[in-house]
């Protein structure tokens, strides 16, 4: 994809009047890398300059340089080099993205939050396909990562913590939303080491066998999660179960009983 960004004027402005945009897509900031980047803005000062927009008299929004913006910040820099260029909502948006795209460690979630930004643009510019074309990608793959944008709060936390992967964050994100946090707490089994209980993230094809389409029709579908030892054998604790769980499990694999809300309450 490429920028529309036209140049504008350089200036040193203070750091107290400069703000981040709150459309930015990127949403993590590695702490150690700040304080590394903040050390050499001391020693060398900020090179690149930020690229802003005025939105009012003493007030530019950073619209590309938020990481650099932070740093400066840790930095206790007084100011900072910018460039002061006139976008439209649309237009801050479409730098953004575009920059974020260009990123080597760019998250699923940030990248699928800037391909629903341009989507959600009210000019109607974009399209998926557009999305696509300009990004190089396939429509499936854009569509794959917009679904990514339903995920709820929680396992959108989980997910850029990187405590679920991108197969797990996608599979929940299909859910209904009063599903999600009981599919996020399924993903994680219980399992005996010699340092205690610990949690352990479960294979994707595991969970799914939970969410197959009969029962995530069921949007109070309960699961109970056996913790086991490692030199342990795969027990039921409820043998009625025993035919209906067993099959698709491997020895070793986790025992997860789907259970209707009659038979059971979440704890």
């Amino acid at each position: 994809m490429k920028s529309t960004v036209s140049n504008g004027e350089y200036r040193n402005v203070p750091v107290a009047i400069l703000t981040e945009s709150p459309t930015n897509p990127r949403k993590r900031f590695d702490e150690k890398a700040l304080e590394e980047l903040a050390a050499t803005f001391k020693t060398q000062g900020v090179l690149e300059p930020l690229l802003v927009r005025e939105l009012e008299e003493q007030n530019l929004q950073v619209v590309i340089g938020a990481r650099r913006l932070r740093a400066a910040k840790i930095a206790e820099l007084e100011a900072v080099p910018v460039r002061v260029v006139k976008l439209s909502d649309a237009e801050a948006v479409e730098a953004q993205v575009v920059e974020n795209l260009q990123r080597e460690d760019i998250h699923p979630l940030e990248e699928a939050l800037g391909f629903r930004s341009l989507l959600e643009l009210m000019d109607g510019t974009y399209t998926v396909a557009s999305i696509a074309a300009r990004a190089g990608k396939s429509e499936a793959y854009v569509y794959s990562r917009i679904r990514l944008t339903d995920l709820t709060p929680p396992v959108a936390e989980a997910f850029l913590a990187d405590k679920i992967t991108t197969g797990h964050a996608l599979l929940i994100a299909k859910l209904p939303a009063a599903q999600q946090q009981e599919a996020l707490a399924a993903s994680f089994r219980g399992m005996w080491t010699s340092e205690g209980n610990s949690q352990v993230l479960i294979p994707v094809r595991e969970l799914a066998l939970c969410y197959a389409p009969h029962k995530a029709n069921n949007a109070e579908s309960l699961f109970m999660r056996t913790p086991l030892r490692a030199d342990s054998e795969l027990t039921l604790r409820n043998s009625s179960h025993t035919s209906h769980n067993r099959r698709g499990l491997q020895q070793g694999d986790e025992l997860i009983c789907c259970l209707e809300p009659a038979r059971t309450q979440l704890r």
